[in-house]
């Protein structure tokens, strides 16, 4: 089990060579070592690998816990007219999202079959919901994990789109005279029969062609007038002539309590049968045939268990292999999405830029590739600077393909503090689009300035467009993005993460309240976020998402892995402005986005002219800061449904969401905005947002008016801070990650928030919530945005178009 928990010598290298300002720059290599005791899973740097704050054993019984927090007055379970309602409070064709990867193979080679439907091959699969073992036989689970895969003995075909289509069990394959008969492909024909309810086939030895379909048949209530001879001929007529079951008994099929079917009993028969038959047909009814008894039955496990190191190791045939173990990492969306939605649009930008998943992948692996060209290592930084431009979504899958770390700045940074991030980040390369690049010439200056001696990144230009020529530069070391990827191979080996625990990318802090800092996000918080945000989104397959947050801000909400996750459509916007919004949804009918309440203030008070009926209802997801109740009111007006959720760069964003209740819809559009504007209940993949005293650590009472802070914990939880240990322990005290956030729960345990700790202004002994102020002023007509501090009150007559 440690070994799953461990930190990888990537990892600590990452963490270690980022400690190198005052000492000059050194190789990442330099730090290399192998590190096997429990102090290398320490604080390294302020970055907490692993903590009960920002860590937990991933179980499905905390869907239980969470359920009966947010769902507690729903009904759980019905049954009949005896048991009506229990709610939860009193209870005590392709591969699937998180399997990794379902193939089908030669068994013998081990090399995949031809995508051409014919080839038949063995359904293999790796990946985490790949079970552990089988109990008490080692033997058959290294049969099962042969090659590091799972061999499931199901038999199939991959057609050309990339579909499995099952053709029969291993076991089942009925080979007579040479030829491969499916007994699922017969089985097929004779439920096609209007008189039959249930079939099975099975093989029956045969000494001249070797075996022969032997069919087990359950005639419908008042068939008993049909025949053998009937169905044998039904079946002909069907089939090519080697696939006609040459028998047919008619009878109950044997199942299992499930209501599986039992095939080994019915072989069994066939084998018992086979003299009696010789070459003429005949029709059994209810004949009984004496089986062996099973040679194995599952034992009772004796003896109790204490919880100790040594109870949970791998016991009699369970294993960690990787069939059924591989680090959570969002970059493996991307593969699947080249797999599964390959011909499906993945980008658009503009008039002159579109590409499907299959362009896209291929564009990451040569970029990927041309990083590793460039020098690139595991573990060192690469930083962006740039809007939603189609580059900023294919290096969220490149960087960290190329084992890097993705550190994407913010886009409204000046000079000075983009060479400071830099300088603390130790940016290798920086890629910066064409309309940035006065800012990023003067910080690589600013950044020469000071440190003499230091090796400034290497610059790569985006362009604004494909179709434009790059500016002539007067800088060295700089390469412009396409002729860049140009210059990798689609064949690149992707540099996996060594563990789940490795850094994916560094997010700085907006500085609201304090100096910009380093939050360094790990690929198992990053896949698992990924996945909590679409279904808190409620995104459904192929989704069109109109990027209107920027992908700086939390890896674009990790919503960029999350559309590759889902298939869908990327529709990148450079400039947001309620025109460009409104003209983007009508021509590419987008059905999600997601946005801060300024942009969404911006949309509802903009003109007529800039709006465009939309084509379907656009369902937005807002967070960032409290929205005003009037522009939520204004918003469902529009025909927008706006949900809201809360979060910090330290959560991957949304970390609470505020569930809709049903019950709500009836309510008048003013107490409908009121409600939708709390922060709402804890997401998915977070283990427990709660409100606490921070100095008892105490939970606040649930009712609506004590006060506390809001503090997390779970597998969504930043890694640290880069190079802050102070910072990072004062932020995870107590096991909790502490947001600096002041709120009440209500009765229905849904949070609301009332201020920012810093932000609380104590009059006369008064605590006064800056946000129920604000509230106020936003109600008032003439009102576009505002905000209250300490000692004055700023009240903004213009729109923003950036948050």
């Amino acid at each position: 089990m440690n070994k799953f928990f461990k930190t990888s010598k990537v990892a600590l290298r990452f963490f270690n060579g980022l400690n190198r300002i005052n000492h000059g720059v050194r190789h990442l290599s330099q730090f290399a070592g192998d590190i096997e005791t429990d102090e290398s899973r320490r604080l390294l740097e302020g970055t907490v690998v692993t903590s009960s704050a920002n860590y937990v054993p991933l179980t499905p019984i905390s869907f239980l816990e969470r359920e009966a927090d947010v769902y507690r007055h729903k009904t759980s379970v019905v049954f009949g007219s005896s048991v009506k309602r229990i709610t939860t409070a009193s209870t005590d064709s392709f591969q699937s999202l998180c399997i990794e990867k379902v193939d089908v193979i030669d068994p013998d080679t081990m090399e995949n079959v031809p995508a051409d439907g014919k080839s038949i091959g063995e359904i293999v699969c790796r990946g985490y919901t790949v079970m552990s073992g089988y109990l008490k036989d080692v033997k058959a689970t290294k049969e099962a994990f042969k090659g590091g895969w799972f061999h499931t003995g199901d038999v199939a075909v991959k057609h050309p789109d990339g579909y499995i289509e099952i053709k029969d069990r291993l076991k089942d394959i009925i080979i007579s005279g040479g030829e491969n008969i499916s007994t699922l492909e017969v089985e097929g024909v004779l439920h096609s029969h209007p008189a039959v309810v249930e079939a099975a086939v099975v093989a029956r030895p045969d000494d001249h062609w070797g075996q022969t379909p032997c069919a087990f048949v359950k005639l419908k209530e008042g068939s008993k007038e049909i025949t053998s001879d009937e169905i044998i001929k039904y079946c002909r007529d069907h089939l090519p002539h080697y696939m006609t079951p040459r028998a047919v008994v008619f009878e109950d099929l044997p199942k299992t309590s499930t209501g599986k079917g039992q095939k080994f009993i019915l072989r069994e028969k066939a084998k018992a049968l086979g003299s009696l038959f010789n070459t003429e047909r005949k029709v059994l009814f209810n004949r009984s045939v004496q089986l062996p008894a099973p040679t194995q039955r599952v034992q009772q496990l004796a003896g109790s268990i204490e919880s100790t190191d040594e109870s949970r190791r791998l016991l009699e045939g369970l294993v960690t292999s990787p069939a059924n173990y591989v680090p959570l990492t969002p970059i493996s969306f991307l593969e699947r999405a080249a797999d599964v939605f390959g011909d499906r649009t993945s980008v658009v930008f503009g008039s002159c830029v579109k590409y499907t998943w299959e362009e896209t992948h291929s564009r990451c692996l040569k970029l990927a590739s041309a990083l590793v060209q460039l020098g690139i290592s595991r573990g060192d930084v690469v930083a962006t600077l740039a809007p939603n431009v189609p580059a900023m979504q294919e290096l969220h899958f490149a960087v960290p393909m190329a084992g890097a770390v993705l550190c994407t700045l913010n886009t409204r940074l000046d000079s000075s503090l983009v060479a400071d991030l830099l300088k603390h980040s130790e940016t290798k390369i920086i890629f910066v689009d064409q309309q940035l690049l006065q800012i990023a010439q003067q910080a690589l200056l600013n950044l020469l300035s000071k440190e003499k001696t230091i090796k400034p990144p290497i610059l790569i230009l985006i362009p604004e467009s494909n179709n434009s020529s790059p500016r002539i530069l007067d800088v060295s070391n700089i390469h412009d993005y396409e002729n860049l990827l140009t210059s990798g191979s689609s064949n690149f080996t992707i540099r996996w993460p060594k563990s789940e625990m490795d850094p994916i990318s560094v997010n700085y802090t907006s500085g609201t309240t304090s100096s910009p800092k380093g939050v360094v996000y790990n690929h198992r918080g990053s896949y698992l976020n990924t996945i909590a945000t679409f279904l808190c989104h409620g995104m459904g397959p192929m989704p069109t998402y109109l990027w209107t947050v920027p992908m700086f801000h939390c890896n674009g909400w990790c919503m960029i892995w999350g559309m590759a996750a889902l298939g869908g459509t990327n529709v990148c916007l450079r400039h947001v402005s309620a025109k460009n919004i409104f003209k983007s949804i009508s021509i590419n009918k987008v059905t999600h986005m997601s946005a801060a309440p300024i942009v969404l203030s911006m949309m509802a008070n903009s003109s007529p002219n800039d709006r465009k009926p939309l084509p379907h209802k656009v369902e937005i997801m807002t967070g960032g800061s409290p929205p005003p109740p009037q522009i939520l009111s204004k918003m469902e007006q529009l025909g927008f449904g706006v949900s809201h959720g809360y979060g910090l760069t330290e959560t991957y964003s949304a970390a609470t969401s505020c569930l809709w209740k049903p019950e709500w819809d009836s309510l008048p559009l003013e107490e409908r905005a009121t409600l939708k504007s709390r922060q709402g209940v804890q997401s998915l993949c977070i283990e427990k947002v709660d409100v606490i005293d921070p100095d008892t650590m105490e939970n606040v009472p649930a009712d609506g008016k004590s006060i506390g802070e809001i503090v997390c914990r779970g597998n969504t939880v930043m890694s640290g801070y880069l190079k802050d240990v102070k910072a990072t322990k004062e932020a995870f005290k107590g096991g909790w990650f502490h947001t600096g956030d002041v709120a009440v729960k209500h009765p229905d345990g849904y949070i609301e928030i009332k201020d920012r700790l810093k932000d609380i202004i104590i009059s006369g002994g008064e605590n006064i919530s800056t946000l129920e102020v604000e509230g106020v002023l936003h109600s008032h007509p003439a009102v576009v945005e505002a905000a209250v501090v300490h000692d004055q009150m700023i009240i903004g007559d213009k729109h923003l178009v950036h948050s």
